[in-house]
């Protein structure tokens, strides 16, 4: 999960921290990238956007933060039931993920809480759970036609794939 940067350049949250690097050097690593972009932001928007990220660049990774999503996600199912109203699936959400408010700082972050914060950072509110709170699946249903975790203000419109070669088992010799 990565910030859009300029120059082919990409800002993203890994485990060694929060690095500017080339795309061209992501999509090498990579088997599918996608983008999915907020619609309507503006040119200023995405320069606060741009200027947040390059900000947090050297921040260390939330291991803690990204670490407590795992039993999160388990336990948030219970929140996604079928016929639960989205006013009551964010407060049980929130009160699920609890523990995730301590988790991270702004000198910690995991990767989808760096590109929460940086829509927010620009007047952006895709949504008004907590940036530590949010899973990059999270983000990934929050596009156009799809069924977010979280009540979404304007969801969020796919773009396309950068890449995309989907792994198979007689890919990995089996």
């Amino acid at each position: 999960m990565a910030c859009a940067s300029r120059d082919g350049r990409i800002v993203e949250a890994l485990g060694s921290g929060v690095h500017e690097r080339p795309l061209d050097e992501l999509l090498g690593e990579e088997n599918v990238a996608l983008v999915l972009r907020y619609p309507g932001l503006t040119r200023d928007q995405q320069l606060e956007m741009l200027d947040y990220a390059l900000q947090k660049t050297g921040a260390r990774f939330s291991f803690f933060g990204a670490t407590l999503q795992i039993p999160f996600s388990f336990t948030r199912r219970v929140c996604e039931l079928p016929l639960v109203p989205g006013a009551v699936r964010d407060a049980c959400l929130r009160a699920f993920g609890v523990l995730s408010y301590a988790a991270a700082t702004e000198t910690q972050l995991f990767c989808s809480q760096l590109v929460m914060q940086a829509y927010e950072h620009a007047g952006v509110r895709i949504t008004d759970a907590d940036a530590r709170l949010i899973s990059p699946a999270d983000i990934l249903h929050m596009r156009e036609g799809d069924v977010p975790s979280v009540r979404v203000h304007k969801p969020l419109r796919y773009v396309g794939y950068l890449r995309y070669e989907p792994t198979t088992l007689a890919a990995l010799g089996q």
